[in-house]
């Protein structure tokens, strides 16, 4: 029976033993409400890692890039966005290439905008494409995310992967920002 109880345990210690976290500099640069003020912009510049800000006065808000060495890019971008909270400064969103339009995947994969028109109404290919985000509108828009995938995965396509660690963070800071609202 003991020896049961401690099998887990030691998979577990072997498993964590040659699992080694991969620290990587993931580069973002997210919108944050309002202008920022100087006292905002010498507080950011202080925050660790490498990064830049920039005051958009004419549209009322500010960008900041960072550089942030971590794990995770959800983390990387979740950390910063706590900094940026500590200084006054609300993170709106993470700014990110995920949307396309048909003609922009087609730009993306050397394709003409018709052949992925006809992917994406299933007359051609193996069906199954990914819907737009916004249906029923003039201009559809997909996720670069999903689309890459269904290219891998159906057509064989050699495509480049998409990270979605921005996407889910930008996700994570727009939850953030209704819950913040309803309360």
């Amino acid at each position: 029976m003991q020896t049961e109880q401690w099998t887990p345990r030691l998979r577990a210690l072997e498993t964590a033993r040659f699992h080694v976290p991969v620290r990587m500099a993931h580069r973002f640069t997210v919108i944050v409400s309002g202008v920022p003020t100087p006292q905002q912009i010498k507080a950011v510049v202080a925050l660790p890692g490498e990064l830049t800000v920039q005051r958009n006065v004419h549209q009322g808000n500010g960008t900041v890039t960072f550089e942030r060495v971590h794990e995770d890019p959800v983390c990387a971008v979740l950390s910063a966005v706590d900094d940026l909270d500590a200084v006054g400064l609300h993170t709106l969103r993470v700014i990110h290439d995920d949307w396309v339009t048909l003609g922009g995947i087609a730009s993306r994969i050397g394709r003409s905008r018709e052949a992925v028109r006809l992917w994406a109404t299933g007359q051609v290919g193996p069906g199954g494409f990914p819907p737009p985000l916004n249906p029923n509108r003039d201009t559809s828009f997909y996720s670069w995310v999903e689309v890459s995938t269904w290219l891998r995965q159906r057509l064989e396509m050699s495509v480049p992967g998409a990270d979605p660690g921005l996407v889910i963070a930008d996700l994570v800071i727009r939850l953030r920002s209704l819950e913040h609202r309803a309360t």
